[in-house]
């Protein structure tokens, strides 16, 4: 049996624990939970199983911010993200633009 979390830190609270049933997996439960929500200014956090292209535009089109979770699995992703982090823990002018590979 799998069951997925809906987890408010600031309140150190379970939202919505909920089944996911054989049919489905925790991906598409999860974007109909976050449908059902007004996420606007909220941040958003997911583990990397979590990390699609489509769950990140959902949360950003409801107003929300996304964390999300790369694993080396997914080389260019993780390559894009190392790169941004090496970038902002040098030195730079402010206004230079972000150049990934």
């Amino acid at each position: 049996m799998h069951v997925v979390n809906a987890w408010a830190s600031a309140h150190e609270l379970v939202l919505a624990p909920f089944k996911v049933d054989a049919k489905t997996h925790e991906i598409t439960v999860l974007r109909d939970w976050r449908r059902r929500r007004n996420l606007a200014g909220a941040g958003v956090t997911s583990d990397a199983m979590g990390c699609q292209v489509e769950s990140a535009r959902q949360i950003q089109a409801q107003g929300a911010d996304d964390v999300l979770s790369g694993k080396a699995h997914q080389p260019g992703l993780y390559r894009d993200g190392d790169d941004l982090v090496m970038w902002l823990r040098g030195a730079h002018p402010r206004d230079h633009p972000i150049a990934l590979g």
